[in-house]
């Protein structure tokens, strides 16, 4: 029996080559989207899953309002972990990673290389993740000072085939340390990655690091390190967050108090930060759960718009089957078997549509990576993909023949076999559904990628309140970098190429300081939270900063040194009507203190990405800071570039190359999830579009089929190819519209909520939405019209000998 369908399903599938190609390709490229973002979402759900007490670790964040000013990080100080673990059962175990803020120069032997990934942490580190080491004892390898644990990278970047226990390190040439393991490199799906691992205890000579648990204060307010904790068997998250207000209270209460701080303290689950934590200092950069839906959706739609393009056809070929049908019913075939028989076939060809849809995956998956920024693979042997591909099979098959079968089942024999069937009225007006859905999701998706364009491109051509064109900016990777940067500067400015030359501790795109400024004028408890930067005399000329009053930094004068700029934001909000000659004091300081005096107020410049709104920020004196910044001229950047290397190697020569990147390429970064979004809308406003119009030839070219013999009398009595073209497109086009109406609201609904999160941002104007649905319009015609072309080219007498 089963033979025997599968016999029925082949030949009808070879009879029909033009319609079973257009169902095959249609549903191939459906399910190989549907493979290639279903790769993408595991990926994004597999972070930090490798734990295995992943359920009982936690990451302490902290929400906290600073004089009205609502501020969450993922940081916190060093001192609270220890006295939470003595004072609470509910923890278990507890570390600290404090990250070194910029990269490292590791040095062994004649080996110099600056790193990123090196952290310090506690030697419980290893008992509440799993980091597997392939030599050295877990329990004992970052007890003492000074030792560390290298990644397999690592080891054999350094030491080559030589055994690296018990060698020693330099690092930044501030610390030796002795190698006592190594481990398997982090696996890619964390929210944390560390090449070299160094014992906490390290740090012991800095009291704000290692101080008494008793003396909390001492370091209390310096949020630099991340905590995680493992909390016991049996112990909740709301459990141990209850706990976090008495600490408070008792150890900080009053210093919080008198500042106006109120902390608010919680528990991330370490399975939840990758996808649902993006505060400030995060490790590394996040995703976010939002795309993952996005994406998700984005699947099932061009899934169930291939699945929709199946129905179509087979329910618009249904009266060329009913004979075969009602034939069967004679001769005794139950309704069940042809249902069995119709869903095989179905089965049969998502099946085959499957074969093409992996060779489509293994074809593009390269590309699909550079889209995404990911690494992916197709893993049979993974415990998801096979059940995963044999259940979108499966629901292709069903979904996309079911309501066919049961359509095809149903028919009457007596009236098949005597021309009686009438096939059209109801079943039309579910082709036309099914079209205006397509056409709908297509719209939709064309909304969503004009509009996440549009933005990228707003945010990327906004004027940002200074210049960032030919600003190259070099991370300075040492103390030793630092100490020659006054001989550096002079001799590359002898060039000129090179422009200016400065240091600071942040620039656009980074990280600044948060600090509590008391202003002249206000009490201590209304100090309101300013950034902070700190740079050279030189910075706010390199960087190009507008001025709105008063002057910049000027080494005539000597009192400078203690001056300060400030922006139109931080004028504003402290009310001031005058600013020049205003004073600051640091939050806390006594009243002894040396307070700086405003020279000059900046017009607003973002220093962050436009995701974010201007913020007060105040520019102090200090040099030199760990950024440099260097302005070229546009002319010859590259010569820039040789300059600024040969003398560096002269400058530095016992340390590696520069790394020098320009600041708007940095500041592009910033985007990058934008920019994925986009890219991801514009495959799938692409797919769904390519899919429906599959449906569409291979529905136009069926009614235009079963209209030859109207077309050829129109043609006969005086209509004209045009009249003809027209008469075919104009149900479509009525659908397409239908679709307008249905998916420009939706997509104004969907992409305004999403441009909510954009303090600044483009307008929704009419046009994007008149752009999608005439491009939706035009493709459909060019569709319909080509078949429409060709029926209404055919000679009218074959047309209606053959009727």
């Amino acid at each position: 029996m089963i033979r025997n369908y599968l016999t029925i399903a082949v030949r009808n599938l070879l009879r029909h080559k033009g319609y079973s190609a257009i169902n095959v390709l249609g549903l191939a490229i459906g399910m190989a989207s549907c493979v290639l973002i279903l790769l993408y979402v595991q990926d994004e759900l597999a972070y930090d899953q490798h734990h295995e007490k992943k359920d009982r670790i936690y990451r302490i964040a902290e929400s906290a309002v600073i004089t009205d000013r609502p501020i969450e990080a993922a940081v916190t100080p060093p001192s609270w972990a220890p006295v939470l673990a003595r004072d609470y059962p509910e923890i278990e175990l507890y570390t600290r990673i404090k990250p070194p803020g910029s990269r490292w120069l590791i040095r062994y032997e004649e080996n110099r290389f600056y790193e990123r990934y090196f952290i310090f942490a506690d030697s419980s580190v290893f008992d509440i993740f799993t980091i597997p080491l392939v030599q050295g004892n877990p329990a004992t390898a970052l007890v003492e000072p000074h030792t560390v644990v290298l990644s397999e990278s690592m080891a054999t970047k350094y030491f080559g085939d030589e055994n690296p226990i018990g060698k020693v390190i330099t690092g930044d040439d501030l610390y030796e340390f002795t190698v006592t393991g190594i481990m398997r490199d982090m696996p890619r799906t964390s929210h944390f990655h560390f090449d070299f691992l160094a014992s906490f205890s390290t740090l012991a000579p800095n009291q704000l690091y290692y101080s008494d648990p008793d003396d909390i204060q001492n370091g209390g307010f310096n949020h630099d390190l991340y905590t995680y904790l493992l909390l016991r068997e049996g112990a909740t998250r709301e459990e141990m967050e209850s706990r976090f207000r008495p600490f408070l209270d008792k150890y900080l209460g009053e210093v919080l108090q008198s500042a106006g701080i109120v902390a608010n303290p919680y528990l991330q689950p370490l399975t939840e930060i990758y996808l649902h934590s993006n505060i400030e200092a995060e490790l590394r950069p996040n995703s976010d759960i939002r795309y993952v839906y996005i994406f998700t959706s984005l699947a099932v739609f061009i899934l169930v718009i291939a699945c929709v393009n199946f129905m179509n056809l087979s329910t618009a070929r249904s009266a060329r089957r009913a004979q075969e049908v009602g034939i069967r019913k004679v001769l005794g075939a139950q309704r069940i078997q042809l249902i069995r028989q119709f869903i095989g076939e179905s089965v049969l060809l998502a099946l085959l549509a499957l074969v093409i849809a992996l060779a489509l995956v293994h074809l593009l998956l390269p590309q699909f990576n550079l889209l995404s920024g990911k690494d992916l693979v197709m893993n049979y042997g993974s415990a998801w993909l096979v059940p995963a591909l044999a259940i979108i099979t499966l629901f292709v098959g069903f979904a996309a023949g079911g309501y066919p079968a049961f359509l095809l089942s149903s028919f009457r024999p007596v009236a098949v076999l005597t021309g009686a069937l009438k096939t059209g009225a109801s079943h039309s007006v579910l082709r036309k559904v099914l079209i205006t859905f397509q056409f709908s999701v297509s719209i939709l998706m064309m909304v969503g990628t004009a509009v996440v364009l549009s933005q990228l491109e707003f945010m990327q051509n906004k004027r940002l309140g200074f210049e960032s064109e030919h600003l190259a900016v070099v991370r300075m990777p040492d103390e030793a970098a630092l100490r020659g940067y006054g001989a550096y500067k002079n001799a590359v400015l002898q060039y000129p190429e090179i422009l200016k030359v400065s240091t600071s501790s942040s620039v656009p795109g980074a990280q600044t300081s948060l600090n509590l400024l008391t202003p002249e004028g206000l009490p201590p408890d209304q100090s309101p939270v300013f950034q902070t930067i700190w740079g050279d005399f030189d910075f706010a000329e390199t960087m190009a900063f507008e001025l709105a009053a008063g002057r910049l930094f000027d080494t005539a004068f000597a009192t400078d040194s203690s001056a300060c700029l400030i922006n139109e934001t931080a004028v504003r909000a402290l009310g001031w009507e005058e600013p020049i000659d205003k004073t600051f004091r640091f939050a806390g300081s006594p009243e002894t203190a040396s307070s700086h005096r405003v020279i000059g107020v900046m017009r607003d410049f973002h220093q962050h990405s436009l995701r974010q709104p201007i913020e007060p920020l105040m520019i102090l004196f200090n040099a030199p800071g760990p950024y440099m910044v260097i302005r070229m001229r546009g002319e010859d950047p590259r010569r820039g570039m040789e300059i600024l290397q040969d003398q560096w190697r002269q400058t530095y020569p016992n340390h590696p190359a520069m790394e020098i990147s320009f600041l708007d390429t940095n500041l592009e970064q910033l985007y990058s999830a934008e920019q994925r979004l986009g890219s991801v809308f514009i495959a799938g406003a692409a797919l769904s579009m390519l899919i429906a119009c599959l449906g569409l030839l291979g529905l136009s070219s069926y009614m235009a089929e079963q209209r030859t013999r109207e077309i050829g009398i129109r043609k006969v009595l005086g209509a004209t190819i045009s009249n003809v073209i027209v008469l075919l497109s104009a149900d479509f086009t009525k659908l397409v519209l239908l679709a307008f109406v249905i998916g420009a609201p939706v997509g104004y609904l969907a992409m305004g909520a999403w441009l909510e999160d954009f303090p600044y941002r483009v307008e929704l104007g009419i046009g994007v939405f008149v752009l999608a649905g005439l491009v939706a319009l035009i493709i459909s015609w060019l569709t319909v019209g080509y078949q429409a072309f060709k029926a209404a080219s055919a000679n009218p007498a074959d047309a209606v000998h053959g009727e």
